[in-house]
């Protein structure tokens, strides 16, 4: 785990306690505006809600298949906040159909994009 994330985790941790709300809630950190600098943030539902998915410049997603098996197939919103292109694939392993989302891009319902919902993969375009 990089110093950046491990900075972002302990940093919303320290804001769901001063909130007073439990920290197993995950609503509390779920919104759009609470999506850190630095990182690609994938959500479940609509709207930027529902449970949050990070990924940073370092990393990248061959086949939400395997590592979030959740959301594979059904990211519903996302925010690029990285400074550089990334690309949403329709398949794993960086295939089919693609989407491009520019620095600070976001798309509230996944289902207006080319991919619909069906996103299985990700990386730097």
């Amino acid at each position: 785990m990089n110093i950046h994330r491990v900075l972002t985790v302990l940093a919303m941790t320290a804001a769901i306690t001063a909130s007073g709300l439990p920290a197993n809630t995950g609503a509390a950190w779920a919104a759009k505006d609470d999506c850190p600098d630095g990182a690609m943030c994938f959500w479940s539902r609509t709207a930027f809600r529902g449970e949050p998915v990070l990924l940073f410049e370092d990393e990248s997603a061959p086949d939400l298949t395997r590592s979030h098996p959740w959301l594979n197939d059904n990211v519903r919103s996302v925010w690029n906040r990285i400074d550089e292109p990334w690309c949403l694939y329709q398949h794993p392993h960086y295939t089919g159909i693609s989407k491009k989302l520019n620095w600070k891009e976001d798309v509230s319902d996944m289902n207006s994009s080319v991919l619909k919902y069906r996103s299985s993969s990700l990386r730097p375009c």
